[in-house]
């Protein structure tokens, strides 16, 4: 077991071809890197994490060409791709089963598949030319590794006979697993959210106890930065489970527009406007059906782009977007003035809630 640098990354490459097996560093933890077509390989791998393992093996791609020519993918899948990679997300993909390694794939012939917005593992992958393995680099029921010291310090001689190499950039930022996707049908199927958070910066992390906390912070909140519509559209990017508590944080954004009318999801409509006795206009938007064909087109029908120019009594609109990541680059460009703000909200128990504010 030998520990080398970035700067090693061709020599790994010839490795790894070889059927070398290396702990790396990946956007989101440490993780461990083979040859997902080479038997051996990925037999060593599962035997690493645990005796019984039993869970498939994610596999990490450098470009869309690569994924295509080993797993299937329809038009929705593709366009989605194309839209949101590379980034924090897990595809699943129907896979070409006899392309891969046994015990790679499920038992529904379904893959794992990640592009990453890290530059080291793309290049990696450009000069293997193969899908690599990108599981966790930890042992079973131990934690997520973010520094080597996480792995090794489990390690027994076996281990080291498995690891050839290890690949220590220091301590990794601690960020949430990638969110999982399913592509495998017509409908996109958002199996687990994760580090969806891009480049915002946290602010405040709030814990509410009711539903009424939650509607009261909510409302403190948008009063806070209510100065900003004076200028500029303000919008709340809001994401959460269903159950975590987005609707009744949309009634607090409500409450302090003063709009008294009931609040409903936006899930089948897409887009739901109020307005109440402030003469502010609030926009409550679900883009996650957006951009499965043709996302240009559908934001030109939905007339997505008046929303930000209008002005009520001089005010822009307050604009709720759940699921954000549909739409973020396109009103990044042509909205740069928006002041966005992310709110992320998450259930500890039946009336705990966790509300981390960003910018």
């Amino acid at each position: 077991m030998k520990i080398i640098s970035l700067q090693d990354i061709d020599h790994l490459a010839e490795e790894i071809k070889k059927g070398k097996i290396a702990i790396f560093p990946f956007d989101t933890c440490y993780g461990l890197v083979g040859d997902a077509t080479n038997q051996q390989t990925v037999d060593k791998i599962r035997l690493y994490k645990a005796k019984n393992y039993q869970n498939p093996i994610p596999t990490v791609y450098n470009n869309i060409e690569l994924i295509k020519k080993y797993t299937e993918i329809n038009e929705s899948g593709e366009n989605f791709i194309k839209r949101f990679l590379p980034g924090p997300f897990t595809l699943i993909l129907r896979a070409k089963p006899e392309k891969f390694a046994k015990g790679v794939i499920s038992e529904k012939n379904t893959i794992g598949v990640r592009i990453p917005n890290y530059e080291p593992i793309i290049k990696l992958v450009e000069k293997t030319q193969v899908p690599l393995t990108a599981t966790s680099a930890n042992k079973q029921n131990t934690k997520i590794p973010y520094q080597i010291n996480d792995i090794t310090k489990f390690f027994n001689k076996k281990d080291e006979e498995v690891i050839d190499y290890i690949v220590d950039v220091g301590i990794l930022p601690k960020r949430l697993p990638s969110t999982v996707v399913d592509l495998t049908t017509p409908n996109i199927n958002v199996l687990r959210k994760g580090n969806i958070k891009h480049d915002f910066e946290i602010k405040e992390i709030y814990i509410t106890k009711s539903e009424e906390e939650t509607i009261n912070l909510a409302n403190n909140l948008t009063k806070k930065y209510l100065g900003e519509i004076i200028k500029r559209p303000l919008i709340f990017a809001m994401h959460g489970d269903m159950g975590a508590g987005k609707t009744h944080f949309a009634k607090g954004i409500a409450k302090a527009l003063q709009i008294d009318e009931n609040i409903k999801s936006p899930t089948f409509t897409i887009i739901n406007e109020y307005i109440g006795q402030a003469n502010v206009k609030l926009v409550h938007m679900d883009t996650w059906r957006l951009g499965d064909l043709d996302l240009d087109e559908e934001l030109h029908d939905l007339d997505f782009d008046s929303y930000f120019q209008e002005k009520n009594n001089d005010k822009y609109n307050v604009i709720i977007i759940e699921w954000i990541e549909k739409v973020l680059d396109y009103i990044k460009i042509t909205h740069p003035n928006a002041k966005i703000i992310w709110i992320e909200i998450e259930k500890i128990d039946d009336n705990t809630r966790k509300i981390i504010v960003a910018e």
